[in-house]
Formats: structure tokens, sequence, C-alpha cells
């Protein structure tokens, strides 16, 4: 294709990335998915990755019932362990500390792609490990990763275009920090009653930007505004 049209290609599929990336984020935040089989590993591991992650990791737990393990030596609390997968030739060597519960394993599935392999997870099993270590759960496969990311304001223009795309890269960054707030405020009445005044708190000073009152349209609509607000606090009194 010709450069402009590939130009325009390209903005509207990063575009359509970005709007299936917002939909992943918000399933992953809002559910966890249901282990295949019953197991504290694999619940905790629900509760902290995305969903696709979950899948391979979910995949790589399951996977480990065929592996056939090996203690070929120990010395001190370092143990190492030969894994062998059921219809495979190859042997993989892990090496595995009881104290720190570090381990490693020469297939390098953890260095090359950050989830653990069977065959440590294998070893794990074993040892009666029902947790990952925090060390083995990569913050950028959780649905943490955003938390504490810094969006742009820069808009690169005033096209509807680009409204659109700082408008869908805003909401993402409110709905990781939101959520994370909400899930804590709903343990107690107290949180919530926290979160809805500062809610109503920031609603107030939304009002008083110029910029927000502009771009939502609202701009010389504050007393109604101010109405309905007045209605809904009435409306809860009763």
């Amino acid at each position: 294709m010709e450069l402009i049209e590939f130009v325009h290609h390209y903005e509207k599929t990063i575009e359509e990335m970005r709007l299936a990336e917002l939909e992943d984020d918000y399933r992953s935040k809002n559910g966890a998915p249901r282990p295949k089989v019953w197991s504290k590993v694999l619940r905790s591991a629900a509760k902290v990755y995305t969903n696709k992650m979950f899948q391979l990791f979910e995949s790589e737990f399951v996977g480990c019932m065929g592996v056939r393990l090996k203690k070929v030596s120990s010395l001190d609390k370092v143990h190492i362990y030969e894994a062998i997968e059921d219809g495979r030739q190859s042997v993989h060597k892990i090496e595995y500390n009881s104290t720190s519960l570090s381990i490693s394993c020469s297939c390098k599935s953890f260095e090359s792609l950050g989830i653990l392999c069977r065959h440590a997870l294998k070893v794990f099993d074993t040892n009666n490990i029902t947790s990952l270590p925090t060390r083995y759960v990569l913050k950028r496969w959780t649905k943490e990763a955003k938390k504490g990311i810094v969006v742009s304001n820069d808009t690169g223009g005033g096209t509807s275009e680009n409204s659109k795309s700082a408008r869908v890269l805003h909401l993402s960054e409110l709905m990781h920090e939101g959520n994370s707030v909400y899930d804590i405020a709903s343990l107690t009445s107290s949180g919530t009653k926290i979160v809805k005044d500062l809610l109503t708190e920031a609603m107030k000073r939304l009002e008083k930007d110029k910029d927000t009152l502009v771009n939502s349209g609202l701009a010389g609509k504050l007393p109604f505004i101010g109405a309905l607000y007045k209605l809904k606090a009435i409306a809860n009194l009763r």
C-alpha cells in the first residue's frame, strides 16, 4: 500500500489494539478465571495473573502431572533433580534451594517467558510448596502491571481521533487506579463512606475545571447540574 494509506491503516490498527487491551484489562480486573483443578497454587495465580497469562501458567501446572522426577544429588539445602516428560527423551535439570525457595531449570522457561515451567512446578509440588514465591510472579504479567504508569497528556494534535485515543488512555489509567481503591474500600462501611465523600469532592472540582467542562459539553450548564445533585441528595435522605 502507499505510504499515506499505510499510516492510516497503522493508526486504525493501534486504536483497535488499545480498545481490545482495555477490554482484556476490564475482564481481568473484574473477575478471575476458574481453575480446571482445585489447587492453592492455581487459585492464587488466578487472582494475580491476567486471564491470558493464567491460561499459560495453568497449562504448565497441569502439564507437570506428566513429569517424572528423580533427585540426583543433595548438598546442604541445595537439591538437584532430573525431570523427564512422558513421551519425550530430553532430560531437564532443576536446581532447588529449600531455604530460599529459589529454583532454576535447564529449559530456561522462566528466563525467556517469565512463567515457571512444568519441571520447576513439579519440584515445588514434590516439596509441598503450595504458593508461588513472589520473585516468580513478574509484575508485567499481573493485573497490576499498569498500576503507577503515568499517561502523557500530549495528544499530538486536536483531531477527533487523537482526542479519542487520549480518552481511552485516560480511562484505562482511571480504571486501574479506581478498581484497586473500590476493592479495598468495599471491605468496610467506613472505607465505603471515605471513597464516596472523596468522589463527591472530585465531582465538585471537575465542575470548576474549565477544560473538563469544555470537552464534556457542560459549559454553561452548572446551575442545571447543581439542581440534579440537590435532587439526588434529597432522594438519598428518603
